[in-house]
């Protein structure tokens, strides 16, 4: 595959990982009641993975020749402030799942570039393991009220 498009399917993940709503969990600071710190705890964990997943996206976009492009955030999310967690699951499980989808496509469009498609093949693993500890989280999980 060339390398401009292999770059440009990597910078479309990239955006996809910037625009995720699991980081806003981590920025918005979502109440969580003190039973729940646990869970939360888990989602910081997963909010990190993010930032590094970003890195190898951008250290491989590198490596083939591109260069990282632009991107901004998704500001639909504001509303995340002052929620608790259980209420804000189910919208960041639909991200995760669509993020999951997006993996599976780019792994697919990627089949000649190996360098780009284990990379991205390694961080759909992981996106399906936070896709999973999220359910886990909402099934677990009861508003207050």
């Amino acid at each position: 595959m060339d390398p401009v498009p292999a770059t440009d399917i990597l910078n479309e993940l990239l955006v996809g990982e910037y625009r995720a709503l699991l980081p806003r969990l981590i920025e918005a600071r979502a109440f969580i009641t003190a039973d729940r710190t646990a869970d939360f705890e888990n989602v910081r964990r997963m909010a990190a993975d993010r930032d590094r997943c970003m890195a190898r996206l951008v250290e491989t976009i590198i490596a083939l020749g591109g260069e990282p492009g632009p991107r901004s955030s998704d500001m639909t999310s504001a509303c995340f402030h002052y929620n608790e967690l259980p209420v804000l699951l189910p919208r960041v499980i639909a991200d995760e799942e669509a993020l999951c989808r997006k993996y599976v496509r780019a792994v697919h469009a990627l089949s000649d570039c190996e360098q780009a498609a284990e990379v991205v093949a390694d961080i759909a693993g992981r996106h399906r393991v936070h896709l999973e500890l999220l359910r886990k989280l909402a099934a677990d999980a009861v508003p207050a009220g």
